[in-house]
């Protein structure tokens, strides 16, 4: 079976990342850090991943002290603040003693053996407010793609559980919901089969580097083709423009046709501790 910790160990797919169109991320982003409340004090992003989101709250003049935790030695390389290597199932901190945790599109991931014990530890070290965002009562099993080898189904982005608004909100015994948000674009999606063929042909994203969590065997990344104009080499495409331009007009078909999710695409909660515990990080 293949590690699933070593799979966010790759440095290509940190690179896949950075190649990813923005957009919505960056709105992700603007949107949860509008949720803080005023008195988050000491942040501590727990799955920071490349550092996005730590890098722009550190880079606020009023912003508040912040601090990464990441598994990944790859990815801490690359946040550009404060942090340490840890795990979400063992936080290195002290019972309610950080001020606000934040856990940013992290919870999906988490294997089944992490996942009840990384939501103990938010609930132990956080004094006063956990912060999480995830997808939106997402369909996993609509982008879940076959190994060639094994011919294990899975989702290519590592996505193991749904969660709606109201299971967010009750997520973390001890915690009532501050705040919940829906927020971000509504997905398309595809019949199976014409996804497959629309990915293999690079018309649509096949996003980081698929890995099958069975056996290990990989799938290629595709980028959606540019737009228009676009740097067909800064978008991660390497053919040339007129190839990019045939898939950038089939890309359009395919999302004139294709049907789109009713609910926007991201889900963020801000959890509030009922009594307050403890002393300041």
């Amino acid at each position: 079976m293949a590690s699933e910790a070593d799979y966010y160990e790759q440095a290509a797919l940190w690179d896949a990342q950075h190649l990813a169109d923005s957009s919505s991320i960056d709105e992700r982003l603007d949107r949860t850090l509008a949720l803080l409340p005023a008195d988050a004090g000491c942040v501590v992003d727990v799955g920071a991943g490349d550092g996005r989101f730590v890098r722009l709250l550190a880079g606020r003049p009023d912003g508040p002290p912040v601090f990464a935790v990441e598994r990944s030695r790859t990815a801490l390389g690359r946040i550009g603040v404060a942090g340490v290597q840890a795990s979400a199932e063992a936080l290195p901190f002290g019972d309610a003693s950080v001020d606000t945790l934040c856990a940013l599109e992290v919870i999906e991931h988490l294997p089944v053996e992490i996942y009840a014990r990384a939501l103990a530890e938010l609930a132990r070290v956080a004094r006063r407010y956990v912060v999480i965002s995830v997808p939106n009562r997402e369909r996993i099993e609509r982008a879940h793609v076959t190994c060639p080898v094994c011919r294990c189904r899975y989702s290519p982005s590592r996505h193991l559980r749904t969660f709606t608004p109201d299971s967010l909100a009750s997520l973390l015994p001890g915690f009532t919901a501050r705040s919940v948000a829906e927020f971000g674009h509504r997905a398309y999606w595809y019949p199976r089969a014409l996804r497959v063929g629309l990915e293999r042909l690079g018309v649509l994203d096949r996003p980081g580097l698929p890995q099958c969590p069975q056996c290990g065997a990989g799938l290629r990344h595709t980028a959606a083709p540019p737009a228009p104009g676009e740097d067909s080499a800064r978008s991660g495409d390497p053919r040339p423009a007129e190839a990019a331009g045939v898939r950038r007009r089939g890309y359009d078909l395919a999302r004139r046709l294709a049907p789109r999710a009713r609910h926007p695409y991201y889900l963020a909660a801000v959890l509030e501790r009922r009594a307050p515990t403890g002393g300041r990080a």
